[in-house]
């Protein structure tokens, strides 16, 4: 150890032996007056423009079955969602704000540890003006192409055996592929 403590102060030693400082080459700095007092800096003041809150009760799709294991007949999605809201600047083609997160899935559905998402938002805008829309991202859990997942919602034929079959599907599907989404369905207003 003594030694290799002598070698790193001989090292320090000699990388300092020709070593001019930074600052005194430079003109410009060796002009400047440090001895003086600075000027107030005013820190960041964050400004709120008009605050918009969003309240998230209910996404209901025509689609609907009992998903319950306790068979109380309460219908609801056969499958779960998830949502994100944004704001978006149509004439700068931009997003101005960040993803608010919805859960609206029943309790049944969705573990416990999820249930932490909020149902209302707020979203603040310093320059308010017509081109600003919200967008609602809905997605659901990786399946199929989108035209396969789709059509179940979009056909009119039997609705409590097209309800079973996408039940017993997204129950599946979940098992597998549960940590995966694939967009399903978006709005704007």
């Amino acid at each position: 150890m003594k030694y290799a403590r002598e070698t790193d102060q001989l090292n320090k030693i000699n990388r300092n032996e020709g070593r001019l400082k930074l600052f005194t080459l430079d003109p410009e700095t060796q002009r400047l007056d440090f001895s003086g007092i600075e000027p107030d800096v005013k820190p960041f003041e964050e400004r709120f423009g008009r605050r918009v809150v969003v309240s998230c009760h209910d996404l209901t799709f025509s689609l609907q079955g009992c998903v319950s294991e306790k068979n109380d007949d309460v219908l609801t999605n056969v499958e779960p969602f998830f949502i994100s809201l944004a704001l978006f600047d149509v004439a700068k083609s931009c997003k101005i704000s960040a993803d608010f997160h919805v859960d609206l899935n029943p309790p049944c559905r969705v573990s416990e540890s999820l249930l932490r998402f909020p149902t209302q938002g707020i979203f603040s805008v310093t320059n308010p003006h017509a081109d600003i829309v919200l967008v609602a991202r809905i997605e659901k859990v990786l399946q199929n192409g989108i035209t396969h997942c789709a059509e179940p919602y979009i056909k009119t034929s039997d609705a409590s055996k097209t309800a079973q079959k996408v039940l017993k599907a997204a129950k599946q599907t979940c098992q597998r592929l549960g940590q995966y989404r694939m967009p399903f369905a978006w709005a704007a207003k």
